[in-house]
């Protein structure tokens, strides 16, 4: 189970206070609900767990779901670590209305396409030696 905190009620985190899956607060903007999750943890694999990519305390994640129909939700993620990521990773999906529920509807891609767009900040990363 998840709680989205909404419209600025919930716990008012003490600095420096952080939690193992963050904290998350919602509101709405438009017909758009929009949750925000920060104070998490440092997690030594905590950006995804394919990957193996450690995040930071200074992790924040931004989640908006949009309605575009009777039957279609999109999910638009926008994941920021400025300890780990040179910019912003945002990815989508949609969810279409079936009997029985939502169920996610997945795009097949090109995983050597899909990771160059993340930009990974260590030393000797060559997006950071050229600037691009």
């Amino acid at each position: 189970y998840r709680t989205v905190w909404m419209n600025g009620t919930g716990p008012k985190p003490l600095p420096g206070q952080l939690f193992q899956h963050g904290l998350s607060q919602g509101h709405f903007e438009g017909n758009d609900l929009v949750i925000v999750t920060q104070h998490f943890t440092f997690d030594p694999d905590g950006l995804d767990d394919h990957l193996h990519m450690a995040s930071s305390v200074r992790k924040k994640i931004t989640e908006r779901y949009q309605l575009i129909d009777a039957t279609n939700l999109r999910v638009i993620i926008t994941l920021e670590d400025p300890t780990f990521l040179t910019r912003p990773f945002k990815y989508a999906f949609m969810w279409s209305k079936r009997q029985g529920g939502l169920n996610p509807v997945w795009v097949t891609c090109d995983p050597e396409i899909s990771r160059s767009e993340v930009d990974y900040a260590y030393p000797g990363n060559k997006y950071m030696e050229t600037g691009k």
